[in-house]
């Protein structure tokens, strides 16, 4: 009787890898660390690092000689500067006010009228300028202790000659003659204001009050 080649013989067992099966594969959750690593100390997230102190060794380099302030540190100097010296002057009371344009005006802002004497020490050996006649020319002049005057009037500043004196209204009188042969004659009040002098042919409120120089 004939036997097929394995007949009677057990059956072979199935060949198997030599590494024994791994298990499938689970889903990694947040915050788990991977496969292979301790799940200690490992982090969750690495924290950031703290900052560092500047170093005591290395100290701010102060400016050099060659170094000024800064452009608006040198703009905002300026003008701390002039804030104070506006809030200065008007904690002082130094506010200039505009010049009066009548007699009234001048007597308002505590002007008042000179008498006879006070001009008359005012002006003898002054010079006097400002603008005078129907054409408001300027003119410039010295008076003398002797009761002369000489000068220069008009824009073409013409050689000017002649005399004055003070009445006992108070009034500096003139008569003044000038190289064109013209001459003209006015007497007016004076007035003080603070440290400015003015004059007018009357004295109305209404009255002009024309501004005048006075220098020794």
């Amino acid at each position: 009787m004939k036997h097929h080649e394995g007949e009677g013989q057990p059956p072979l067992a199935p060949h198997t890898p030599d590494t024994p099966p791994q298990p499938p594969l689970k889903p990694r959750r947040a915050g788990q660390p991977p496969r292979g690593q301790p799940a200690w100390p490992f982090p969750a997230a690495v924290p950031a690092r703290p900052a560092q102190p500047p170093s005591a060794e290395l100290p701010a380099t102060p400016p050099g000689p060659e170094q000024g302030p800064h452009p608006r540190e040198r703009t905002s100097g300026k003008a701390a500067r002039a804030f104070f010296a506006m809030a200065a002057l008007f904690c002082a009371g130094a506010v200039a006010q505009p010049a009066p344009a009548t007699i009234g005006e001048a007597l308002d802002q505590g002007g008042a009228q000179l008498s006879a004497a006070e001009v008359k020490a005012l002006l003898t050996g002054a010079r006097i300028a400002g603008l005078g006649g129907a054409r408001q020319a300027p003119f410039e002049l010295n008076l003398s202790g002797d009761g002369r005057l000489s000068g220069v009037v008009g824009r073409a500043r013409l050689n000017a000659t002649g005399t004055w004196t003070v009445n006992d209204q108070g009034q500096l009188c003139t008569v003044v003659s000038w190289s064109s042969g013209e001459s003209a004659s006015a007497c007016a009040h004076w007035f003080k204001l603070g440290g400015s002098y003015f004059t007018s042919v009357m004295t109305t409120r209404d009255a002009v009050a024309m501004a005048r120089t006075v220098t020794k």
